[in-house]
């Protein structure tokens, strides 16, 4: 468990909640938290830091996600155990999961960042998480505050933003965004006289709905690697054959 004569209290250090769980099966992590580190986040506006403010968003889902509990209940059989299984860990889940569990030891997270002798990156440790990330405040305006509800939702009830990521991807261009007939195009849509605006947020709006709503298509959040295995069949069933990596829907993300 996490050593208190170890640890230090840079943030807080609230009492642990976790209980010991001799059934934990191989791939569980302990949740035994000695400490929180709290953010407040503020999301600025701006169509053009759309897509980077939501790469940003969801690295902050990530973190909290890696250090967080499966359940809070302590009569559930998940009381005391990490979110994800080490085995579900992929990009930048591995690396939060690593702070949660050494930041309190410098020296054990030096070894735990250090890659191994092929020069890769470690795979966590089964130690328990004692730093636990938590997102405690969120604001922003326009694009910015779009992000925020975003995420917002996604902790709130344990959901991804795969959706929104896609939408700013495939939409957050300015000949999409302009107020003219091009916009309206099989949306269903049509253009307000006199024109008020020099973008179209009707088209937007809607756009951004579609994704809040696919967010409850499933509760909880596919991983890089299921996302990834995915797109590759998807590019079999398309071309009939294996597609090379690193091209268009065969690329992990």
């Amino acid at each position: 468990m996490c050593n208190r004569a170890d640890a230090r209290p840079f943030v807080s250090t609230p009492e642990s909640t976790a209980a010991p769980n001799p059934e934990a099966v191989t791939n569980t992590v302990p949740f035994d938290p000695q400490r929180d580190v709290r953010f407040a986040v503020v999301m600025y506006g701006g169509v053009s830091l759309a897509i980077y403010i939501n790469g940003v968003t969801q690295e902050l889902l990530n973190m909290v996600r890696a250090t967080a509990p499966k359940s809070v209940d302590p009569k559930s059989p998940d009381y005391g155990k990490a979110l994800i299984d080490n085995d579900k860990l992929t990009g930048s889940l591995a690396v939060y999961r690593k702070l949660g569990q050494h930041l309190h030891q410098r020296e054990k997270l030096k070894q735990a960042a250090a890659p191994d002798r092929d020069g890769k990156p470690k795979p966590p440790t089964f130690e328990p998480i004692c730093t636990r990330f938590v997102v405690d405040v969120i604001s922003g305006t326009s694009a910015g505050g779009i992000n925020g509800v975003f995420l917002a939702k996604a902790l709130s009830r344990n959901q991804g933003m795969e959706g929104l990521k896609q939408l700013w991807l495939s939409e957050g261009d300015l000949g999409k965004l302009l107020n003219d007939e091009a916009s309206i195009q099989e949306t269903g849509l049509a253009l307000r006289e006199p024109r008020q605006s020099l973008l179209n947020s009707q088209r937007m709006y809607h756009k951004l709905l579609d994704a809040l709503r696919q967010m409850d298509t499933r509760k909880d959040i596919r991983t890089e690697k299921e996302i990834y295995h995915e797109r590759r069949r998807q590019g079999r069933n398309q071309q009939g054959g294996q597609r090379p990596l690193g091209q268009d829907q065969g690329s992990a993300e």
